[in-house]
Order: C-alpha cells, then sequence, then structure tokens
C-alpha cells in the first residue's frame, strides 16, 4: 500500500476522531496494524477494508483511490448539516463544525472534549471559603467517626444481655454519615447536603429492632421526598436570587 492510501486513511480516522487504540479495538486488530496501514508498511485486508468502509460511511474506493486533496473538498461539501446515527454513535457536520458522540466520549472537530457540573464548581468554591475551623472538625469526623462507632458496638454488644447489643445497635454506623452531612450541609451552604436517607433509616430500624416497633414508624420515610421536594426549591430561589445580585453589582459598575 502506497503512502496516499495511508494518509486518506489517516485523515478518515482524524474526522471521526479515533484514535489509534479506538480503532484497533473497533477493528479486532493491534494498533501497530493500524499504525503500519497509516505509514504504508503494510495495508488491511479485505475485511478490514469493508468494515473501515461501513464505519466511515464510505465504498472502498473512496479509501484506496481518492486523493487527499479530492478528500478534504469532499469532506468541505459533506459536512453541509449531515447528521448520522447508527450502533456506532451520532455524527453531526455542518459548515462550521463536526461533532461525534459515542462510548469513547465527545469529540469536536476531532478533539475530545471534557464536561463537568458547574454544581460541583459552586460546591468547590463554597468550600474552599468555609471556615478552616469547620472543615478541620469534619476530617476528624471522617478520620475517627466510625472506629468511635465500632468501639461503641463491641462495648454494647459484650455488655448488654440476650445478644441486645451485637442485633441493634450496630446501627450507629449510620451517625457519622449523618453528622458528616450535617457539616456538608453548613458548609457548602446546601440543605440538601444534609443526608435524610440515612437519619431516617436510622431511626426505622433502631426503633423497629430496640422497642419493636415497625408500624406506624414505617410512614417516616415520606420524610425523604418531602425534604428534598422543599430543599431544592429554595436552594434553586436563593441562588437565582444571588445570581440576580451578582448581575446588578457588575451592571452598576
Amino acid at each position: 500500500m502506497d503512502y496516499k492510501t495511508g494518509e486518506r486513511l489517516t485523515k478518515y480516522r482524524k474526522k471521526y476522531g479515533y484514535s489509534q487504540e479506538a480503532l484497533a479495538d473497533k477493528l479486532g486488530v493491534s494498533r501497530q496494524a493500524i499504525s503500519k496501514w497509516e505509514t504504508g508498511e503494510s495495508a488491511p485486508d479485505t475485511d478490514n477494508l469493508i468494515a473501515l468502509a461501513k464505519l466511515y460511511n464510505v465504498k472502498i474506493d473512496d479509501l484506496l483511490n481518492v486523493d487527499p486533496e479530492d478528500l478534504n473538498n469532499k469532506d468541505n461539501k459533506d459536512r453541509r448539516d449531515k447528521v448520522i446515527i447508527n450502533e456506532d454513535g451520532i455524527h453531526v457536520t455542518s459548515d462550521n463544525a463536526e461533532v461525534k458522540i459515542d462510548k469513547d466520549g465527545i469529540f469536536v472537530d476531532g478533539k475530545k472534549k471534557e464536561f463537568h457540573d458547574h454544581d460541583d464548581d459552586d460546591d468547590d468554591d463554597e468550600y474552599k471559603k468555609a471556615n478552616p475551623k469547620l472543615r478541620l472538625v469534619r476530617k476528624i469526623i471522617d478520620g475517627i467517626g466510625f472506629g468511635i462507632a465500632l468501639i461503641v458496638y463491641i462495648i454494647l454488644g459484650a455488655l448488654l444481655p440476650n445478644q441486645m447489643g451485637w442485633a441493634v445497635y450496630w446501627t450507629l454506623f449510620f451517625i457519622p454519615g449523618i453528622i458528616d452531612s450535617i457539616f456538608s450541609a453548613v458548609i457548602h451552604k446546601k440543605v440538601s447536603k444534609f443526608n435524610i436517607i440515612f437519619l431516617v433509616c436510622f431511626a426505622y430500624l433502631f426503633v423497629g429492632m430496640r422497642f419493636g416497633i415497625w408500624h406506624p414508624t414505617w410512614a417516616e420515610f415520606i420524610l425523604i421526598p418531602v425534604f428534598y421536594g422543599i430543599a431544592k426549591p429554595i436552594e434553586n430561589y436563593y441562588k437565582e436570587k444571588n445570581n440576580d445580585k451578582v448581575i446588578d453589582a457588575e451592571v452598576n459598575e
């Protein structure tokens, strides 16, 4: 296989956002094989040519006989508002951009893009601005909370009669998580950070196993959707209100 054919294979691979490793995985060959095809040291066999043509939505002749310059011109003509959806993912091309979405990620003009949740950024900012002593206390609780719960559990298990301690007080392991979520809610200034699920489960299991009261305490699980149903809208309201203040301040400046 000549160099120009290898160059065409390279152009098609990059056009569709594949690395040599990703393309090798698709075809079931080694990365070294892809590299040799693209440098002209060897040529793909018929099965691999068919697989490549199908992957790139072209004819085999386009892979073997089209000049690289013609390929560029052909790409420019085909880029007008074209959407391809198949088992490999979604491929969108237009006059100005090319986007491919597959199991390997999101590629814009052949470059992989990373995205993250802006709410996480807000949380990080709040955490950095939080009182250092408050953060230190949280770290200490994270470090020793479960250790303390384990010690108390062993002591109660050994001292209480009729296996009561072993059977009931394992629920103490919920408490470090509950306490940590309180600090998280305060530090991030978000009520929804409080782990209401742990609290409800702890209360239900402890009361049920310690006192045998399982009904109607099950009704406390209703608190979970109620809690989040109230906390989230309140947080969104204050977030929008703070954003409006920031915008007003910038306008006034």
